[in-house]
């Protein structure tokens, strides 16, 4: 095991939650994977199809909880929290996913993208 001064903190874990109900959702999910691997040199995701995660969101209008098959994406970005690299390229991803689920006619209100300092044993 590392001690405290073998540990860097100079890397953000960016996790986004894509939703893959339907063949058009996987299509715009696969897209964003694509674009977020592309951003830094890599990318992990769990399953498309079949799917791994299975979330509930709750709808106002209808009154009731809707399930939500989910692809879960995450990343390590090469900067600490608070830089304004990390800021805007997480804001680049949350308007790259908005666009791929609208161009392929699933829009979508909200992004769940979550970051946090992540911290490496050296």
């Amino acid at each position: 095991m590392a001690d405290a001064s073998g540990f860097e903190g100079n890397w953000s874990r960016i996790n986004v939650f894509l939703p893959i109900n339907t063949a058009q959702e996987r299509l715009a999910a696969a897209r964003a994977i694509r674009v977020v691997s592309h951003l830094y040199g890599g990318a992990t995701h769990s399953t498309i199809r079949p799917h791994t995660f299975v979330g509930y969101w709750w709808d106002g209008e209808a009154g009731r909880w809707v399930r939500d098959e989910q692809c879960w994406l995450t990343a390590d970005a090469p900067y600490p929290i608070g830089r304004e690299e990390l800021a805007e390229d997480v804001e680049l991803i949350k308007l790259e996913v908005l666009d791929l689920y609208d161009r392929v006619g699933s829009p979508q209100q909200v992004v769940w993208i979550m970051v946090y300092q992540e911290w490496r044993a050296s």
